[in-house]
């Protein structure tokens, strides 16, 4: 059996595999292909740090859910995302940068229109947006355009390297040994009692922390190569400080696409995710931690990137959104019952699931995206 009929048929309850091949048009062929073989590239860099990982197919699913999953099936791995959650990135990031209100501060907004349409009835959900005739808006200026684009791989690549993390860290393996289940995706869990929603919660902090470790890293080396270049969406070569604005937006971005969800202590062993404002303070923790070793930039600045990089999300979706901005959620994030809740899961990793998972990693020693966590 090939590897896209295993893919699909192990994914037709979230919607099933995306049939690039029967695509309309050869644009749209190419959109997935970009995407797949960034995806690719990714998986590939993963292999050659750890060369004894075995081949990991990526594909796409048909869905309008944001969703995303990594599993094994006839000993092979697979890793998906929906064709839902690169609509709504691209429908937000795209709609950003088509507004002169937004990113003027580094692009040239005087192109673009000043009386968009607000993004009305928002849903988490491809298809009611599109159903609602709430369709992607590209920017007139290209440089803008590219500057979504860029946003669009960070946020695309975190979710992927989660993904893959979920693969190289053991998780899958442990949880198709453990019970039997072979798949891992980011919605539509069933709950379990209250040890394993902690069990699960911890397992995915360190997937975020492990794919944030992977992203810094590879930020860090491009700037080293490519310190002098000027990127397609800058009009001047870009400091250590912006890459790290850059990346904790993009990454804030697709946090938000399902909406400004607020910390609820209800939520803590009631859920398989950490709630949400918790994952946003606890992957700009890791950044932190990543940035901390890198000489380029002083520990001032990364926080400062960070900061803003967080605020001006709640700041750009409220423009789109035709709502007042609001700090509310980022201030959730960082309630005293949020920063209690970051300490137990590390608490617990360290403690009881690392050395439950340890055997089924193919990184040995399972450190290197725990240590050092700011939060």
């Amino acid at each position: 059996m090939t590897n896209s009929y295993i893919f699909h048929k192990n994914v037709v309850q979230l919607g099933g595999r995306l049939p690039r091949e029967l695509l309309p048009t050869e644009l749209a062929k190419e959109y997935y292909r970009v995407l797949d073989n960034n995806a690719k590239t990714l998986i590939s860099s993963a292999q050659e740090i750890l060369p004894q990982l075995p081949p990991i197919h990526f594909d796409f699913v048909l869905s309008g859910e944001i969703n995303a999953c990594a599993f094994k099936a006839d000993n092979r791995y697979f890793i998906g995302v929906t064709t839902g959650t690169l609509f709504m990135l691209d429908l937000v990031l795209l709609r950003m940068l088509s507004d002169p209100r937004l990113f003027d501060f580094a692009l040239d907004s005087s192109l673009e229109a000043t009386d968009l349409p607000n993004l009305v009835d928002y849903a988490p959900h491809a298809d009611r947006m599109y159903n609602s005739g709430q369709l992607p808006i590209r920017p007139k200026s290209t440089q803008r355009e590219d500057y979504a684009r860029h946003l669009f791989d960070h946020a695309f690549l975190f979710l992927v390297g989660h993904e893959l993390a979920h693969i190289t860290r053991g998780h899958v393996d442990y949880y198709d040994d453990k019970v039997g289940l072979t798949m891992i995706d980011e919605m539509g869990w069933v709950p379990f009692d209250s040890e394993k929603m902690l069990e699960r919660q911890s397992i995915e902090a360190d997937a975020d922390r492990r794919s944030t470790f992977s992203r810094i890293a590879s930020i860090e080396l491009q700037h080293l190569n490519h310190s002098k270049e000027i990127p397609a969406w800058a009009n001047s070569v870009e400091s250590p400080k912006k890459l790290l604005f850059d990346w904790t937006l993009a990454v804030n971005i697709l946090f938000r696409l399902f909406g400004d969800i607020r910390f609820s202590p209800k939520q803590l062993l009631h859920e398989f995710y950490p709630p949400l404002p918790l994952r946003r303070m606890m992957v700009s923790g890791a950044t932190l931690a990543c940035a901390s070793s890198w000489d380029a930039i002083t520990e001032d600045d990364s926080a400062f990137a960070v900061r803003t990089a967080v605020k001006y999300c709640e700041y750009a979706f409220a423009t789109i959104l035709g709502e007042n901005p609001s700090m509310e959620g980022v201030r959730n994030a960082n309630s005293l019952e949020c920063r209690e809740h970051n300490r137990l899961l590390v608490k617990f990793w360290y403690e009881t699931m690392r050395d439950r998972i340890v055997k089924h990693s193919y990184e040995p020693d399972l450190i290197g995206a725990n240590e050092g966590l700011k939060e």
